[in-house]
């Protein structure tokens, strides 16, 4: 799995994105309203990719973050 180009730990489980940290606005990024889903701790923006973890959820421990929910391993470990 490819990392996601950015990664923003938030607070709150429903968060805004529109782009403006490294896409101009006038290059047709609208503001996305995301909600975070429980089960997997994290949103993703359709537009630029941006991924929001919720700090304290499933996603945000042990270098999930930046690799998905299952680490950047691609399927989960049966051992």
């Amino acid at each position: 799995m490819t990392p996601p180009p950015e990664v923003t730990l938030v607070d709150q489980p429903r968060v805004a994105c529109d782009g403006a940290s490294g896409i101009a606005a006038a290059l047709g990024h609208p503001r996305q309203y995301i909600q975070i889903d429980d089960a997997i701790g994290y949103g993703e923006c359709g537009y630029c990719d941006r991924r929001f973890v919720l700090r304290g959820g499933v996603a945000d421990r042990d270098g999930a973050a930046a690799h998905g929910p299952l680490g950047g391993q691609g399927a989960p470990d049966h051992a």
